[in-house]
C-alpha cells in the first residue's frame, strides 16, 4: 500500500484500526444509517468535536468518499452495514 493509511486505521505492514479514528469512522456509518443525508453526518461529526487526521471539520464530500471506501471493511464495520450503506448510496444517485 503506497501513500497514508485510509482514515480510521494506522500506518504499518498491514491495516490495523486507529483507537482515536476508527471509532468515528464506524460513527459515520452509524450515523448515515439513521439519518441518510451526507451533510447531516458532516453536521453531527463536527458538532460532537470530531475532526480530520489534519484537524479539519468533516465536509460532506470527506464524508461520501469514507462512507465509499472499501477500507472501512477491514475491522472497522460488519459487512451488512457496508451492504445497507452502499444501498442507500446507490439509491441516492438514482435520483
Amino acid at each position: 500500500m503506497s501513500g497514508p493509511a485510509p482514515f480510521g486505521f494506522r500506518e504499518g505492514d498491514c491495516l490495523v484500526p486507529d483507537p482515536d479514528e476508527a471509532p468515528v469512522r464506524r460513527q459515520m456509518f452509524d450515523l448515515f444509517l439513521q439519518h441518510q443525508r451526507v451533510k447531516t453526518v458532516a453536521r453531527l461529526l463536527n458538532e460532537d468535536g470530531h475532526r480530520t487526521r489534519r484537524g479539519a471539520k468533516f465536509s460532506d464530500t470527506t464524508v461520501l468518499r469514507l462512507l465509499k471506501d472499501a477500507s472501512a471493511l477491514d475491522g472497522i464495520i460488519p459487512q451488512e452495514t457496508w451492504n445497507r450503506c452502499q444501498a442507500l448510496l446507490e439509491n441516492r444517485s438514482k435520483k
